[in-house]
């Protein structure tokens, strides 16, 4: 879409679901690669020139070295359960697995150089752990042939391993946002005076995601620690966070 906005040309599609670990490539799918960085430069170029006639320039350099921190900041492997979606559903002894498998995933992506989910899909740990499967066979049901036969055998070990750690090891249980009392409210109230201070110029999206909302909404339930702040009270969105933030006071 960014390529078909700034420089009117519509790329071919056909190829997006390519396994690109099977070889050899055809040669549309090898020109599908290239285009994927061959107009990023003059799509670059545009964007820059849009920026530097707006106000918001800043806040986008601003919001890029968010990501790239984010991207660079050291994650525990003990804690990528959390991350899981769907996984508050599962029972103490569950999670146990559960953050076996994510922890393996991580370490097998680091080790390969592979986003996660080229390891393995996240709703397939989901499922591992919520099924505690014994046998191979059970794991396709949910899992590609490939999947399991590249690490079915370590899975299940993991499996097993989970399923054997005792009931004071287990991993701190999972609460949803949404139970902690309230939060629907708080929420509401915090759409609400996003939509009075709102700038006409930048969408509603940019100024606050419901993940940063969430996050404002932890940092004030945490007692406002000052080692932690949220996204909403740094930087250029600091001004229109502590606004938000006020609606909580109350």
């Amino acid at each position: 879409k960014l390529v078909e906005h700034y420089l009117h040309i519509e790329l071919d599609k056909g190829a997006s679901r390519t396994d690109w670990l099977a070889r050899p490539l055809s040669e549309i799918q090898c020109q599908y690669a290239a285009a994927d960085v061959f107009y990023l430069l003059p799509v670059y170029q545009k964007m820059q020139k849009e920026l530097s006639e707006n106000r918001w320039q800043k806040a986008v350099e601003e919001e890029c070295q968010k990501f790239l921190n984010r991207k660079l900041k050291d994650e525990n492997p003990d804690q990528m359960y959390k991350q899981i979606a769907n996984a508050w559903r599962l029972e103490s002894a569950q999670l146990a697995v559960l953050q076996l498998l994510t922890k393996w995933r991580w370490e097998e992506a680091q080790k390969r150089d592979l986003a996660l989910n080229f390891v393995i899909k996240e709703q397939s740990l989901y499922e591992i752990a919520r099924q505690l499967p014994k046998h191979t066979s059970q794991l396709l049901e949910f899992m590609h042939p490939n999947e399991v036969r590249i690490h079915g055998k370590k899975i299940l070990r993991l499996v097993e391993q989970g399923m054997a750690v005792s009931p004071e090891h287990y991993p701190e249980k999972i609460v949803r946002l949404v139970d902690e009392k309230g939060y629907k409210y708080a929420l509401k109230a915090m759409q609400q005076k996003m939509q009075e201070i709102q700038p006409l110029d930048l969408a509603p999206e940019l100024l606050a995601s419901k993940r940063q909302l969430n996050q404002l909404f932890k940092w004030h339930l945490k007692g406002k620690p000052t080692d932690k702040m949220p996204e909403l009270l740094t930087g250029w969105r600091t001004v229109y966070g502590k606004r938000i933030a006020q609606v909580l006071d109350h």
